[in-house]
């Protein structure tokens, strides 16, 4: 596919492409997250064994896996009810747990960005920064982990990224995930200008690169080392701090 005659827009993905755990850090979550959990069923009267808890949370990891290849998502209630059947179905949380309870499962579950957050991926502030200056309206589109999107949005704002985005369009808000060309349409109608002028930028092969370029997208632009046979981007870069002077060199930014 040509590249666009004029770039007004980038869309990005964000995880592995803007954002990312050190190392260990997912453990450190998932650790902190089943504590989390048995704390608030302990006081809620409802005790389990923290294995039982992290082998409930690994099967409605396993569950989303078999929902997303169809290209759909659930929301954050969804994704809550999916742990509670795994971990008992004869629990009713809304019958057999009181409410601090429920919201105290409610944080561990989707609350992991907050209390074990990632970090910023070199050269991201600066690459987001460049593009506004130069006139472009950015948008992020994400599928998302256990955190969703009204998480993430806060983790953003403090990270310093929020304020770069006309539009954040997340999977568990609009219950598609990645490539479904509804998360791409969603983040293009934000930006306000054709498709044919946006670049999409993001780590995986089909999620990203393909899922763009079928929307429609007029430039995709893939970082970081996952590569995927038949699918190709226009652009293909180590990582993220290394797009402003990719697209400089093809004279793809505005004057």
């Amino acid at each position: 596919m040509p590249p666009p005659p004029r770039l007004r827009a980038v869309a990005f993905d964000l995880w592995e492409t803007l954002i990312a755990d050190p190392p260990g850090r997912g453990q450190e979550r998932a650790v902190e997250r089943v504590g989390r959990v048995e704390v608030a069923l302990r006081a809620g009267g409802w005790p389990a064994p923290p294995q039982a808890i992290a082998d409930a949370f690994q099967a409605t990891v396993d569950a989303l896996v078999v929902v997303h290849q169809d290209n759909v998502d659930l929301d954050a209630a969804g994704r809550l009810q999916l742990f509670y059947r795994h971990l008992d179905p004869t629990l009713d949380p809304d019958r057999d747990l009181p409410p601090a309870a429920r919201d105290g499962i409610a944080e561990a579950i989707h609350g992991g960005s907050r209390y074990a957050p990632p970090q910023l991926l070199p050269g991201a502030i600066e690459t987001l920064s460049a593009l506004r200056q130069a006139g472009l309206r950015l948008a992020l589109v994400s599928n998302a982990g256990f955190s969703p999107g009204v998480v993430i949005r806060e983790l953003l704002a403090d990270l310093g990224l929020a304020r770069f985005f006309t539009a954040q369009v997340y999977s568990d808000e609009t219950q598609v995930w990645k490539p479904h060309a509804r998360m791409f349409d969603e983040a293009v109608f934000a930006l306000g200008v054709p498709a044919a002028q946006v670049a999409f930028v993001g780590d995986r092969p089909i999620a990203d690169i393909l899922g763009a370029q079928q929307f429609g997208i007029g430039l995709s632009v893939l970082v970081g080392p996952r590569r995927r046979e038949g699918v190709r981007a226009a652009i293909e870069l180590d990582s993220i701090a290394g797009l402003v002077d990719a697209l400089r060199e093809r004279r793809l930014l505005p004057a």
